[in-house]
């Protein structure tokens, strides 16, 4: 029994240690520490005794008896450190349970604080956030509203990149797109009224003067500071004159000499020289007198044939803006149109008015042109002139050779003759001429000079001799245009009696002779009294 009860104390001491070791895993005070492993120490050596002491009763029990005091001492001295660690781990404990309330008061008022803090700081986040919102509603609403109105300037700019400044920005892009249509749709109307008022002032003008007026006044209300000037062809197409300049700016002064002279006429589209120092420019823009510059050439046609050129210089490096261009595309395009039908009716009309083989007027505007010096009541002088023996010139040497004189003779007598005085192909070989403010006598002295005129010609030609016969009539005789026709044909046919080649002033009482002279279209006359006259 003895030895049951020393194994179970060496249980209890196998007990305590790991007690100890798992008491040393404990966060405990150093001073308990130390206390429980004097105990432990205490308790150990106690329970070693009591298994010597109980052990010793079965072997030597006077020494056990000895050993029982020491035992005895000894589980006093145990008693006292089993109480003072318990006192310890007690006042440890219970420091432990205040330190553990006082760690949930703290807890919880951090806890509580940190709710608050969270709670105002989502509080205030949501109010910003809310100002952040209508703020940027309000300017988004406040963009759309005045685009609405009108003002496609208006922009959110700066808003945050959130869903709302997604939406600003196309907002913004929308106001672009309408900004950019709008000043388009407003560039195309201003270019289509300019269009239009240029054309409708083109088309009150009769005469190529009055449409290079027109074309200078349009050249101000172009839009720019350049100096310009339109180049127009002669009535040949082979030569390019400067015919209108800017008003105020006035012309570059190009030299091209001829339409396909012009890079922009040989392309059929206008040409934009940034600067006249770049390698691909016009040569004739090299070396001008006013230094560098910058140009734009547009061609002037009609119905696809290159009558001239507009042409505009501006500052080196700043050529006219694109608009400007469109505009002097409109000037050169309404310009090309107007001039080309003024000068296609005057052609036509200069067709209808003048004979097709000498050029001068025909009977009918003769007399149209004579009747209104007449109503006009000015002094007039009117010459019947009939080209002697001229059947016998046809039949003799063709007819070919005929108009060739025709044509001979109307060029002597618009040489001779002054640029006022009236002269015409009556019909055939016969020619009237009038003279404004002069009287038969000072009209009979011209004559003489054509006629003078006339045998230089013959004679330094190589055509055959010709001379003329001239009759000479003025309002004073009668201020009735048939009656100075009668006179001066009467007066014709005296000149004809008086051997051909000369001049024969007309008699008032002819104006009432109502025979027309005849002619001498069927004499015939030795050619050798026409060598030398």
């Amino acid at each position: 029994m003895l030895v049951d009860t020393a194994a179970e104390l060496q249980a209890v001491i196998a007990g305590i240690g790991e007690n100890y070791a798992e008491s040393s895993n404990l966060d405990l005070p150093d001073e308990t520490d130390e206390q429980m492993r004097i105990a432990q120490e205490l308790l150990s050596g106690y329970v070693h005794l009591a298994v010597g002491t109980v052990t010793g009763f079965s072997t030597a029990p006077a020494t056990a008896k000895v050993q029982l005091t020491e035992f005895r001492q000894r589980f006093g001295e145990v008693a006292i450190g089993l109480h003072q660690i318990t006192d310890t781990l007690t006042e440890s404990v219970s420091e432990a349970q205040v330190a553990s309330a006082r760690a949930r008061r703290t807890a919880t008022t951090v806890i509580f604080a940190t709710f608050a803090s969270t709670l105002l700081l989502l509080v205030a986040a949501s109010a910003h956030i809310s100002r952040t919102i209508r703020f940027s509603l309000a300017k988004v609403d406040g963009v759309a509203g005045a685009i609405s109105s009108g003002n496609l300037t208006a922009r959110t700019a700066h808003l945050p990149n959130d869903v709302i400044g997604e939406l600003g920005a196309s907002v913004d892009r929308m106001a672009g797109s309408l900004q950019a249509t709008m000043e388009s749709l407003e560039y195309n109307r201003a270019r289509s009224v300019f269009g239009g008022e240029l054309t409708s002032a083109l088309e009150m003008v009769d005469t190529e003067v009055d449409v290079h007026l027109t074309i200078a006044r349009a050249m101000t209300a172009v839009g720019s500071d350049a100096r310009m000037e339109m180049l127009l062809a002669d009535s040949s197409d082979a030569k390019l004159e400067s015919a209108v300049r800017h008003p105020v700016n006035g012309a570059p002064g190009c030299n091209v000499e001829s339409p396909f002279g012009c890079v922009a006429v040989r392309r059929g589209a206008p040409v934009v020289f940034a600067t006249s120092e770049d390698l691909d420019v016009c040569p004739r823009l090299i070396d001008r007198p006013d230094g560098p510059c910058s140009a734009v050439c547009v061609p002037v046609a009609f119905m696809g044939r290159a009558i001239g050129v507009l042409h505009v210089t501006a500052g080196p490096g700043h050529p006219p803006a694109s608009e400007t261009v469109e505009r002097l595309k409109a000037l050169a395009a309404a310009a090309g149109s107007r001039i080309g039908t003024v000068r296609a009716f005057d052609a036509s009309q200069r067709q209808a008015a003048t004979d097709p083989l000498t050029n001068l007027l025909n009977r009918r505007s003769f007399e149209a042109e004579v009747g209104g010096l007449i109503r006009r009541e000015m002094p007039l002088s009117l010459a019947m002139v009939d080209l002697d023996s001229f059947k016998w010139l046809n039949d003799n040497h063709g007819h070919e050779t005929g108009d060739r004189v025709l044509k001979m003779f109307s060029r002597v007598l618009k040489a001779t003759v002054r640029d006022i005085d009236v002269v015409a192909r009556w019909g055939g070989e016969e020619f009237a001429i009038v003279f404004s403010n002069v009287n038969a006598h000072i009209a009979a002295e011209a004559l003489e000079r054509v006629r003078a005129t006339l045998a230089v010609e013959a004679a330094n030609g190589d055509l055959p001799a010709v001379t003329a016969s001239f009759g000479v009539a003025d309002s004073t005789m009668s201020p009735l245009l048939g009656d100075m026709i009668r006179i001066a044909d009467h007066a014709l046919y005296a000149a004809k009696d008086a051997g051909r080649d000369c001049v024969r002033l007309g008699r008032s009482s002819d104006a009432a002779r109502t025979d027309r002279p005849r002619h001498d279209t069927t004499a015939q006359v030795d050619p050798a009294q026409l060598v030398g006259r």
